[in-house]
């Protein structure tokens, strides 16, 4: 099914993102911006959300700001809503270092069936890997393995 942009489904989904941006906004108290964003009702004002979603990452609290950006990037990524459609699942898994026998975390994309990609990240702690991974990529889902 192919959408023309000024379609309905197309507007809607679109809203439906703009949405989801003015509640993260609203939630840390930046009511200017969650007006502009409820404002943007089309395609057109892409441009405008993107900026409004990385003003909602950036005033994320410390604690919530890996989460708000997923969400942020999420939202923006469905084709539906004019994004790239680029979202990907992805895994945290535990890795022994055989020179000091220490546990580390190494990050994966997942891919159909049962394979996944190497990301090259690395670190002593999964929440450091999520972390980078959600800063890189859009995430769909992501499993931490034990």
């Amino acid at each position: 099914m192919s959408l023309v942009w000024g379609s309905s489904a197309a507007t809607e989904d679109f809203v439906k993102a703009a949405e989801t941006i003015a509640v993260l906004l609203a939630s840390q108290g930046q009511h200017n911006d969650a007006q502009e964003a409820y404002a943007c009702t089309s395609v057109a004002d892409r441009d405008k959300l993107v900026w409004l979603g990385n003003t909602a990452i950036r005033f994320a609290p410390e604690h919530n700001r890996t989460h708000v950006a997923q969400v942020v990037k999420l939202a923006l990524d469905a084709p539906e809503a004019g994004g790239p459609g680029v979202a990907a699942d992805f895994v945290v898994a535990p890795e022994h270092q055989s020179i000091n026998n220490e546990l580390w975390y190494r990050g994966y994309r997942v891919l159909k069936g049962d394979g996944r990609v190497d990301l090259g990240l690395l670190a002593r702690t999964p929440a450091e890997v999520a972390r980078r991974i959600v800063g890189l990529y859009t995430v769909r889902s992501m499993k931490v393995l034990a």
